[in-house]
């Protein structure tokens, strides 16, 4: 019993350390303090060391709550639920159905997959009985133009650039450019 009251103790001591640090809140208040101190909700309430794996199901457990990542502050998606995803084939379905699953946790993705999901969306609502493969390989050709006229200028400096080389690293740079224009 000792034991259980230093550990509230702590809990307790951690709680009022997090809820008065106005850095904390002023990073995380769109996520956990908008309804108010959701770790109230938290069915049971304990520290966790990471000293290992042995200490993983209690990890598991914060994903229900929709924590953000302590070191990229993005909302976490729950593996499991990632894993049925994957079983139960839903990105082998149509991308409509793909992106309403995925609404849900659009906080989840940010910069370039956000763009690429907002894209996938906006395609599926043109054409709602393809799957995301589909719709990837229909606009591949737009964005491979997009995307080599912007490395157009990068390659012809390193080309340039390339002259300077002794001729060993030369010819390796001349196979990787053709490599690279194959592609």
């Amino acid at each position: 019993m000792k034991i259980q009251a230093v550990s509230s103790a702590k809990y307790n001591l951690y709680r009022q350390e997090i809820q008065s640090s106005s850095d904390w809140k002023d990073c995380y208040s769109d996520n956990l303090y908008s309804a108010g101190n959701s770790l109230n909700c938290m069915p049971c309430y304990y520290p966790i060391s990471f000293t290992g794996i042995q200490n993983s199901s209690k990890l598991r457990i914060l994903f229900g709550y929709r924590l953000p990542c302590i070191y990229s502050g993005i909302i976490m998606i729950d593996p499991k639920v990632l894993s049925r995803w994957m079983k139960n084939g839903l990105f082998k379905r149509s991308a409509l159905e793909v992106s309403n699953t995925l609404e849900h946790y659009k906080d989840s993705f940010i910069g370039m997959e956000a763009k690429v999901l907002e894209l996938i969306a906006e395609r599926a609502k043109v054409h709602p009985q393809m799957n995301i493969r589909e719709i990837l390989q229909e606009v591949k050709p737009v964005y491979t133009r997009r995307l080599r006229k912007k490395q157009a200028p990068i390659f012809h400096e390193l080309t340039e650039t390339s002259y300077d080389l002794p001729p060993e690293y030369r010819h390796k740079f001349k196979l990787l450019m053709e490599d690279t224009e194959k592609n």
